[in-house]
């Protein structure tokens, strides 16, 4: 999830949001713009979201800074940040944007490993497979592991 501006905000009699490309002639950019009202009201807050199409990380959100979008009054609340796809990690800055932000992380990495031992009885000769299945929170999906056994 990306916020570049996370609140209560509305398009409704405003310019609304935008999308489109750039490129520099060697990177692209989905850029994404906010031009909404803080709901309820007329105040305005415009900003971007730049979106790298290069295989890399290269996220910025960026705000015009002779016209920050600003703290909403309480009760609105406010996120600025991002967290990976299953919500387990994440970053906000606390406040409201003062400056253009880069969303930074730090690539997965190998895991752990995982052992186990099971007896299995042939009952008769001839090649076959043996399939076993685990879970974890740490990783969406089941994994399975196929082996090979020769029954002599």
């Amino acid at each position: 999830m990306l916020a570049p501006y996370w609140t209560d905000l509305d398009g409704t009699g405003t310019p609304g949001v935008y999308a489109g490309t750039l490129t520099d002639g060697v990177s692209d950019w989905l850029v994404i713009e906010w031009r909404v009202n803080l709901y309820g009201t007329s105040d305005l807050k415009v900003f971007q979201q730049w979106i790298g199409l290069n295989g890399t990380e290269d996220i910025t959100y960026t705000y015009d800074p002779d016209n920050l979008p600003g703290d909403p009054p309480a009760g609105y609340g406010l996120t600025v940040g991002a967290e990976n796809a299953d919500g387990t990690a994440g970053g906000q800055i606390t406040g409201p944007p003062a400056e253009d932000l880069r969303v930074s992380s730090t690539p997965g990495a190998p895991g752990g490993s995982l052992s186990y031992t099971m007896k299995i009885k042939g009952v008769s000769p001839g090649v076959g497979t043996v399939t076993t299945g685990t879970s974890t929170p740490q990783v969406k999906g089941l994994t399975i592991e196929v082996d090979k056994i020769t029954v002599q």
